[in-house]
């Protein structure tokens, strides 16, 4: 660690060198192995000597959650011991080896040296990381004693990854990295280029991809190749989080006096609202009005300068979205479509109040709902093979009961007020954007699937790494 960047990379490509001899000239079984393995440990070293690369890292892959490797794909690995068990997104490998890289980082008490702060995140994470570890406690106590058809294993699996994983590896990674307004600045910078790359990417679908009954915004791949999936509200939850973000960024460049940088970050805002409301997601509408609602209130008191100022804008802006949601929204909400997805998340709903009356307080254990719901003959007769719950209310309700789902709404709730309070307090823009990112991806995921994962901790971690640097403000 102590020697120069010259030295580094000298040494470095000497070890890369004969690893690579070594790993080729090694049977042919074993040189896979060692291949991915060699991959892993180089993605530690390099984040071992530059955690901020990491970070980066970490930042742009968050919501490429459908960007999965699946050895079990390829021919060379499905008959190769532990190859063909490896199926993970691409972000959870990266943050992987982040946390190893971390963990090195700590144990040698390198953070005195300025690689990881030791102060200022503690008091961000301390209350969350609390309820969120009872939260945690409870969901063992139902997988051990409660799982569903006695998968006691298969529940704790669950409950490791990916309960426990989503909180450590986006949540507590982007609070303890995150030291500094600058790396704050390009996390959210990183993401303005990925909402607007997505964005550009959605709204190419209108004319790539073969539209059916609904002129809508869905991901696509490109030889194969889908980052994103194939539903339009993986589309929508990167959106949802990243829109706040970019209105600040273009907020800052005009206060900065930075015309060509506000104009950039304003054609980008208003390419993600445009593609946010053509995937016609209703839960991304509800996220995206809650957030409207969310930032009035919290600028009530500016709001009469800013009508003064941007009246015409208003109008235009008021005017455009009566029609928009007087005519497609208003069509679409009557269509047959979303009656029959309203119908089946209501026959779901009501197939979990079922069975949480038969188990209230615990449930049937963590992991266990899409199995309880496979073997629940009034759904598969009407529906087919069970999908994921949509909403983690549901989820957690028959997962783990009554006592589960309240601890994690105190969690939520204590987040929410935590975060809002800060922001109020402080006024600053920075870390009132991360704030309605944050409350626009939890309100997504009271009707979506992606709970769990870097979608919604990710934007919680960094609004936590936000809180800490403007605590002393």
């Amino acid at each position: 660690m102590s020697q120069t960047t010259q030295s580094r990379a000298y040494y470095g490509g000497i070890a890369l060198f004969f690893l690579a001899v070594l790993i080729f000239a090694l049977p042919s079984q074993i040189f896979f192995q060692a291949g991915v393995l060699g991959i892993i440990i180089f993605l530690v070293v390099i984040f071992l000597f530059n955690l901020r690369l990491g970070l980066y890292a970490l930042a742009a892959t968050s919501f490429f959650y459908g960007w999965e490797v699946v050895l079990a794909k390829y021919s060379w690995a499905k008959n190769i011991a532990y190859l063909s068990s490896v199926n993970a997104p691409m972000v959870d490998i990266i943050a992987l080896a982040l946390l190893f890289a971390v963990g090195v980082v700590l144990a040698t008490r390198r953070w005195i040296q300025g690689q990881v702060r030791n102060d200022r995140w503690l008091r961000a994470l301390k209350i969350p990381a609390i309820l969120y570890a009872i939260f945690l406690v409870s969901a063992a106590v139902s997988a051990y004693f409660f799982a569903y058809d006695h998968n006691i294993n298969s529940s704790l699996k669950y409950l490791a990854r990916p309960m426990f994983f989503a909180f450590v590896a986006f949540s507590f990674l982007p609070v303890i990295l995150i030291d500094s307004e600058k790396k704050l600045l390009t996390v959210l910078k990183i993401w303005f280029c990925v909402g607007t790359l997505t964005a550009i990417f959605g709204l190419a679908s209108l004319v790539v991809a073969p539209q059916q009954e609904w002129f809508r915004v869905t991901p696509f791949s490109i030889g194969g190749f889908a980052p994103l999936g194939y539903n339009h509200n993986l589309i929508a939850e990167v959106l949802v989080a990243i829109i706040p973000l970019g209105i600040y960024l273009a907020a800052r460049a005009r206060q900065q006096g930075a015309r060509c940088n506000f104009f950039v970050y304003a054609i980008g805002v208003l390419l993600m609202l445009l593609a946010e409301f053509l995937t016609l997601s209703r839960a991304g509408w509800v996220a995206i009005f809650s957030q409207i609602a969310m930032t009035l209130f919290l600028f009530r008191g500016y709001l009469p300068v800013y009508v003064r100022e941007i009246k015409g804008e208003i109008l235009a802006a008021g005017v455009l979205a009566v029609v928009f949601i007087t005519l497609y929204m208003g069509a679409f909400l009557t269509s047959s479509i979303v009656s029959n997805s309203n119908s089946s998340r209501v026959f779901s709903t009501k197939i979990v109040l079922f069975y949480a009356a038969r188990s209230p307080l615990f449930g049937y254990g963590p992991g266990m709902y899409i199995r309880v719901l496979g073997d629940t003959w009034d759904w598969f007769s009407e529906y087919g093979d069970p999908l994921e719950a949509h909403g983690f209310m549901q989820k957690i309700l028959l997962e783990e009961g009554l006592v589960g789902l309240t601890l994690f709404l105190i969690f939520v709730s204590y987040l929410i007020y935590f975060l809002w309070k800060r922001a109020a307090r402080t006024r600053d823009l920075m870390l009132t954007a991360t704030v309605i990112s944050v409350f626009g991806a939890i309100i997504f995921q009271v009707f979506n699937t992606s709970y769990f994962n870097s979608v919604m901790w990710m934007p919680i971690g960094v609004a936590l790494a936000a809180t800490g640097l403007k605590g002393k403000d």
